[in-house]
C-alpha cells in the first residue's frame, strides 16, 4: 500500500503548519528545481507544476505528463542532475523510507534507503547524566587533590585538603 502525503502533512521536519517545515519538505520532495517555485496557475512557466495542474495540462496523457519540463514529480528540469541537501536537522523521532525517482525506472539503478530518527534522551535521563557526570568529576578532583597533598605537605593544596580524611 502507497501513502502520499501532501506537503503540509509531512511534519518530519518540524510542524507541519510552519513555512520553515514546508519549505524544507518541499526542497527534499522536489530538489530546487526551478529554485523552489511552485506554479500559481497552469500557464506559469520557470516554476514547478503541482499534480493538479499537471492533470489539467494533460488529461487523460500519461506520456505528456511524463514528458512536461515542469513536472518536478519526476524531477525533469535541466538543473535536476545532482543535489546536495545539506545537513538537514530530524525533528519527529521515527524510521522514515527514501527513494530518488530519477533512476528508478524499474532496472538496476533505483537508490532507495531508510532514514532511522531517535529521540533525545528524556529530561529526566538527561538531569540523571549530567548530575552523575557532575559527581564523577567532583570524586577525581577531591581523590587527586587528596593524593597530591599528600605527597607535597608544603603545598597550598596540602592546606586545602588537610581536613579531607579517606
Amino acid at each position: 500500500m502507497e501513502i502520499i502525503l501532501s506537503l503540509d502533512k509531512i511534519d518530519i521536519f518540524g510542524d507541519a503548519n510552519t513555512k520553515e517545515a514546508s519549505d524544507k519538505a518541499f526542497k527534499m520532495a522536489f530538489i530546487n528545481q526551478y529554485n523552489l517555485v511552485q506554479c500559481k496557475q497552469q500557464t506559469d512557466t520557470n516554476c514547478c507544476l503541482t499534480k493538479e495542474q499537471l492533470d489539467n495540462r494533460h488529461p487523460n496523457d500519461a506520456n505528456g505528463k511524463e514528458d512536461e519540463i515542469q513536472n518536478c514529480f519526476i524531477l525533469n528540469a535541466e538543473n535536476a542532475n545532482d543535489f546536495d541537501g545539506g545537513l538537514v536537522k530530524m525533528i519527529k523521532s521515527g524510521t522514515f523510507n527514501y527513494m530518488s525517482s530519477r533512476n528508478n525506472n524499474f532496472t538496476n539503478r533505483s537508490q532507495k534507503g531508510i532514514i532511522v530518527v531517535s529521540s533525545a534522551l528524556s529530561p529526566i535521563a538527561l538531569t540523571a547524566t549530567v548530575i552523575g557526570s557532575a559527581g564523577f568529576v567532583a570524586a577525581g578532583v577531591i581523590a587527586g587533590g587528596s593524593w597530591y597533598a599528600s605527597t607535597h605537605p608544603q603545598s597550598a593544596a596540602a592546606n586545602c585538603f588537610s581536613n579531607v580524611k579517606a
